[in-house]
């Protein structure tokens, strides 16, 4: 076929775009239930367990409390989109829904974070799936679908989600709850292709994922790039783990150093490491190239916290990264065997608070803002999870008067604390107002702020963060103490419960 035969035939019209069938009407769960319950011992066969009275009375209870959730989700979501705060105003306007995430945190006692998905999510429950919602709120629709709902199509502008709501209007959704999810992976897969008519940028992002508890002392990175960066990035790493694995069985029958046998474990067993785990080694020791940007120093070092008796072998307590994250005690001794700066924190050994250093300057010494980092792991805005490791500036609650520095709040750790940029904008527009209330008391409690929001002055109350092991740590000693001390024992000083929290 001629290029001029290709020009002159006309262009094909595109195939419109299916839309997504939902879920076909199923029995619903009551009918189910009574069907099983009219099943007799003598009906049933003898693979068949019938439903005793008691039985269905609980399958109908639980029915009815998902219903009732369905109903209070629904609530809430009318309600924290009146609370709703659109952006697109200007600083002023910012600044509003910074405050309403904040007073939502309070109120729903949760994150900044989460506050302000759960108000966005609201907003556009009641501005877009008016239908929906009806149906979230008549029971029809579990919370759980309706969230799920909301979250996959978070990415879809406003406008294309509304014209979702006549869709799931046609939906039944009593029953076979995987087809459910399934139609709305699907309509969210359709309202995306219809929201943009050139592909999405790839998401590019790397994040550290929270730890989890049944995989102590590791941590899991997330790698968001484009399908061929990534699939190029994997392929490279897989050869490169495979080149390492063939060398250390060559290196175990030559005799030859064993590449990347940093432990000698593979000495030691005389077999090659699993390529998962030569993978994750070539990862964590990866080197970064820079293109020629200048290298700076970290504000802040890496902190790992451990208990002295941990140190000394008569404790199990394990340590923490950063004050955050929680590692198995061996790794805590390992590292601190391995370090060559130590540095003493000292704890009130009832509260656990951090004791406070001598105020002598204006500016907080580097002394200064360790402490402030362990007292303030996060930002110390109430919801706030964002680290202060490295994007923080040291506040001065009670502020500094540079006219009159005498008249002005003292650069001690009773008037600092550690705010993330965003929250420290919010403060200096005087939307929310700390105010020290309560030092540490030595031997009964750790210091507390309370913080104003907004001009109607709704207040919460935070406290510092403490060492909750430090107590422990202290009824160990003293105990120890009186077991070597019998004839002290009567001393009120030194009993282990003066130290009690």
């Amino acid at each position: 076929m001629s290029a001029e035969r290709i020009a002159d035939e006309p262009e094909k019209p595109k195939r419109p775009r299916r839309q997504p069938r939902g879920p076909r009407r199923t029995t619903p769960m009551e009918q189910q239930l009574a069907r099983e319950r009219v099943l007799s011992p003598t009906a049933a066969s003898a693979s068949t367990t019938p439903l005793t009275e008691t039985d269905f009375a609980a399958l109908s209870a639980v029915r009815e409390r998902t219903v009732a959730r369905a109903r209070e989700a629904a609530a809430d979501y009318r309600l924290l989109a009146r609370l709703h705060v659109e952006q697109d105003g200007g600083d002023e306007a910012r600044l509003a829904a910074e405050l309403a995430e904040i007073r939502v945190g309070i109120a729903l006692n949760c994150s900044i974070i989460r506050a302000g998905r759960a108000l966005e999510g609201a907003h556009r429950a009641a501005t877009c799936l008016p239908g929906a919602l009806a149906r979230l709120e008549r029971g029809e629709l579990t919370a759980a679908q309706f969230d799920y709902l909301l979250f996959s199509t978070r990415a879809v502008s406003a406008e294309t989600l509304a014209l979702a709501d006549p869709l799931i209007a046609e939906w039944e959704f009593d029953g076979e709850p995987e087809k459910v999810d399934k139609a709305i992976r699907e309509l969210a897969a359709y309202l995306r292709e219809l929201d943009e008519d050139t592909p999405p940028a790839p998401v590019q992002d790397v994040r550290l994922l929270p730890p989890s508890p049944d995989k102590p002392g590791t941590m899991t990175v997330q790698v968001d790039g484009s399908v061929p960066e990534m699939v190029s990035m994997i392929k490279r790493l897989d050869r490169a783990a495979e080149d390492v694995q063939r060398a250390q069985a060559a290196a175990l029958e030559s005799g030859d150093r064993i590449p990347l046998d940093i432990d000698g474990e593979v000495a030691e067993s005389g077999i090659p490491m699993p390529r998962a785990m030569i993978r994750s080694l070539l990862m964590s020791r990866a080197e970064f190239s820079l293109d020629g940007a200048e290298a700076t120093t970290p504000r802040f070092q890496l902190f790992v916290q451990v208990p002295a008796l941990s140190l000394l072998g008569q404790s199990h307590v394990g340590g923490m990264i950063d004050g955050i994250h929680p590692i198995p005690v061996a790794m805590a001794r390992d590292l601190a065997g391995r370090s060559a700066t130590w540095m003493r924190i000292l704890t009130d050994p009832a509260s656990g608070a951090i004791l406070p250093l001598k105020a002598d300057r204006y500016k907080p010494s580097t002394e200064m803002l360790r402490h402030l980092r362990m007292r303030h792991v996060l930002c110390a805005a109430p919801g706030c999870t964002r680290r202060t490791a490295q994007r923080s500036e040291a506040d001065h609650i009670e502020e500094f008067d540079h006219h009159s520095p005498a008249d002005g709040g003292r650069t001690d750790l009773e008037n600092l604390h550690l705010l993330c940029r965003r929250h420290h904008q919010v403060k200096t527009a005087k939307l929310i107002d700390p105010k020290r209330t309560r030092p540490p008391r030595p031997g009964r409690s750790p210091g507390a702020t309370e913080w104003t929001i907004g001009t109607d002055r709704t207040a919460v109350t935070a406290t510092d963060d403490v060492d909750l092991l430090s107590a422990h740590d202290a009824r160990v000693w003293l105990a120890a103490w009186r077991r070597s001390h019998p004839d002290d024992a009567d001393d009120p000083g030194c009993s282990p419960s003066a130290v009690d929290p």
